[in-house]
C-alpha cells in the first residue's frame, strides 16, 4: 500500500492541509483510497492469520500481528531432505531476518534444504553453520527458521557434530512461580527457595495485578528490590497488566525486566498540567485535574517519563499537605522544563518529608513554593535538593528549608540555579527554619549560580559550615539577609579541592566561626 496523497495533488509526497474557513484556507480532500485501503491491508492481515473480522472485536489487528501468518506446512515429493513450502499469500523474496515456521513432513536424514514459493533453493543449516545431521528435522516437528540472507539457520540451535553425531538440545529452566503480593509490591515464593541476591540471577513471575507504578520484588525471605526499565528508571502505570509473566533478572541493585518492550513515547503539542493532593488524590487517577489529582509526587512524576514534551512545559500543581517518601526527578524527553508548584507565599504549607534528588534525571527543573525537609541519616540521601546528575539543571524559588541531615542544596555534579527578581519572580526567597549540615554545597564539578533572591533566617539555625565548596562553583549567593540577628550557629565558609565561591555578599556568610580557604578562592 502507497502513500495516497490529496486529491488533485501532483507531488506523490505532498502533505494534507487543515482547513481555516476564517484565514480563507481550504483544506486537503482525501481520495477515497485513503479510507479503502488502508481497511483492506488490515482486514487481509486478519483473515490471513486465520480470523473472520468483525465489528465487535477491536483487537484482531493485535492479535493477527501476535499470531503471524508466516507459519506453513512442508512438503516432500522427492523424500527426505529437499523439502517445498508455499505461502499465502506467496513470499515475493528471500530477504534476511524473514522468519518461518515449518512443519516438517519427513524426517531428515542427512543435510537438508528448503525452496519457498520457487524462489530457489536454500540450505537449512545449525545455529553454528554446520549441514543438518540425521534426525536435527524429525517428522511432524514445527521448526522455526531464519533467513540470514544465503541460508535458512535453525533459530537457536546449538547442536554439532564430531566423530559422534550430537543431537543437543539444552532447556534452560528459569525459577517460576505466580505472585502473592499486592500492588507494586510483588513476592515469589519459589521452590526450591532462593537464598541468595547473587548478579546475573534470573527469575519468572506472573503477575497477580497490574504494575500502576514503582515496584519491587522479593523472592521467599530474600530483601525486595526496585523492579526497572533496562535504563534505570522505575515502572510506570500500566508497563506490565496482571496474568503477564514477568522475567527479571538481578543487576547487584535491582530486578531489571528483562521483557520491557519500550513504548514509543506520545508527542506532546501544548503544554500539560498535573494535579497532586496527598489528602484527597489517588495514585490511579488521571491527574489531569483537581478533582482527579494523583496522591503522590513520585507517581505524578512518572508522567514525564510518558512523554516527549517537544519543547512544552509540564507543571504539577502541589497542593497542601505533607508528602512522605523521597523524590526523584526522572528524565525529561524533548527539552521542556518541569515545574514543581506548592504554595509562593506560604512554601511551609506543602511539606516534602524525605528531599528531592535528580536521580538518573537530564533536563531542567524548576521547584516554587514548597517546604523542603530530610531526615534521612543516608548520606546520599539526606539531602534536601541534591542535582546529582551531570546534565540535570535543578532551579528554585520561594523555597523553604527544615531539618536536614545533610545540606539544604547540594550541587553535586548537576547544577542548581536560584531564581531572583531578575528571572520574574518579584520578592523571590529562601527561607531557613531547620538545621543542616551545610546550607550550600558543591562536590563533583557541581555548580550554583544565583539570581540574588532574599535569604529570610526565620530562627536560630546551626551548620557545620554555612556554605562548602569542594570541586565545584557557587556564582552569588543572595541579595540580601532578612533577620540576620538570629544565630546561624557553626562556620561560615569551608572552600577547598579547586572549589571557587564567589558569593557577592562581601564575605558576609552567616556563622559564629570563621571561614577556611584552602586550595580554592572565596570572596
Amino acid at each position: 500500500m502507497k502513500y495516497e496523497q490529496p486529491y488533485g495533488i501532483t507531488d506523490p509526497n505532498a502533505s494534507y492541509i487543515n482547513g481555516n474557513p476564517a484565514a480563507g484556507i481550504e483544506g486537503s480532500i482525501p481520495p477515497a483510497a485513503v479510507f479503502e485501503y488502508p481497511q483492506r491491508e488490515l482486514v487481509n492481515l486478519i483473515t490471513e492469520a486465520g480470523f473472520t473480522p468483525a465489528d465487535i472485536d477491536l483487537y484482531q489487528v493485535t492479535r493477527a500481528v501476535r499470531q503471524g501468518d508466516n507459519y506453513v506446512q512442508a512438503t516432500a515429493p522427492s523424500g527426505a531432505n529437499t523439502y517445498y513450502a508455499s505461502l499465502s499469500p506467496t513470499l515475493d523474496q528471500y530477504r534476511a531476518g524473514l522468519r518461518l515456521f515449518v512443519t516438517i513432513p519427513i524426517t531428515n536424514t542427512g543435510p537438508s534444504t528448503l525452496n519457498v514459493d520457487g524462489l530457489g533453493v536454500r540450505t537449512i543449516v545449525r545455529g553454528n553453520g554446520a549441514a543438518t545431521a540425521a534426525g536435527d528435522l524429525p517428522g511432524g516437528m514445527c521448526v522455526e527458521l531464519i533467513d540470514d540472507g544465503t541460508r535458512f539457520q535453525i533459530a537457536n540451535y546449538q547442536g554439532f557434530t564430531s566423530s559422534t553425531t550430537n543431537n543437543n538440545n539444552f532447556l534452560v529452566d528459569l525459577p517460576y512461580v505466580a505472585d502473592t503480593g499486592t500492588v507494586n509490591a510483588l513476592v515469589g515464593v519459589y521452590s526450591p527457595a532462593q537464598t541468595a541476591l547473587t548478579e546475573g540471577m534470573a527469575l519468572l513471575i506472573k503477575l497477580a495485578h497490574t504494575i500502576t507504578g514503582s515496584a519491587t520484588m522479593q523472592a521467599n525471605s530474600l530483601a525486595a528490590k526496585p523492579i526497572v526499565h533496562p535504563d534505570g528508571t522505575p515502572l510506570l502505570n500500566g508497563d506490565a497488566v496482571a496474568g503477564a509473566i514477568l522475567w527479571l533478572a538481578y543487576d547487584g541493585n535491582n530486578y531489571q525486566l528483562v521483557n520491557f518492550v519500550p513504548p514509543v513515547r506520545p508527542l506532546m503539542h501544548a503544554a500539560i498540567d498535573y494535579y497532586v493532593n496527598a489528602s484527597t488524590g489517588n495514585d490511579s487517577n488521571t491527574g489531569l485535574d483537581a478533582a482527579h489529582a494523583f496522591q503522590t509526587i513520585q507517581r505524578a512524576l512518572n508522567q514525564v517519563l510518558y512523554w516527549d514534551n517537544g519543547g512544552y512545559g509540564m507543571n504539577f500543581h502541589i497542593a497542601a499537605g505533607t508528602y512522605n517518601g523521597h523524590i526523584s526527578l526522572p528524565r525529561i524527553t524533548g527539552g521542556g522544563a518541569v515545574t514543581l508548584i506548592g504554595d509562593n507565599t506560604n512554601p511551609q504549607n506543602v511539606v516534602i518529608h524525605e528531599g528531592i534528588a535528580s536521580g538518573v534525571s537530564v533536563g531542567y527543573y524548576i521547584l516554587q513554593g514548597l517546604h523542603i525537609e530530610n531526615p534521612d541519616s543516608d548520606a546520599t540521601q539526606g539531602h534536601g535538593i541534591n542535582a546529582q546528575t551531570t546534565g540535570s539543571q535543578i532551579n528554585i524559588v520561594n523555597i523553604e528549608f527544615g531539618f536536614c541531615y545533610g545540606s539544604h542544596i547540594f550541587a553535586n555534579g548537576g547544577a542548581i540555579g536560584m531564581f531572583g527578581p531578575v528571572d520574574g519572580f518579584s520578592g523571590a526567597f529562601i527561607r531557613i527554619v531547620g538545621n543542616g549540615n551545610s546550607h550550600v554545597e558543591t562536590s563533583d564539578y557541581g555548580t550554583i549560580d544565583s539570581h540574588l533572591p532574599t535569604l529570610i533566617i526565620a530562627n536560630a539555625v546551626a551548620f557545620n559550615k554555612f556554605l562548602y565548596c569542594v570541586m565545584g562553583a557557587i556564582n552569588e549567593l543572595y541579595g540580601t539577609i532578612t533577620n540576620p540577628g538570629n544565630v546561624v550557629s557553626g562556620q561560615k565558609y569551608y572552600v577547598h579541592m579547586g572549589g571557587i565561591a564567589h558569593t557577592g555578599m562581601g564575605n558576609s556568610c552567616p556563622g559564629t566561626a570563621a571561614g577556611y580557604v584552602g586550595f580554592g578562592y572565596y570572596d
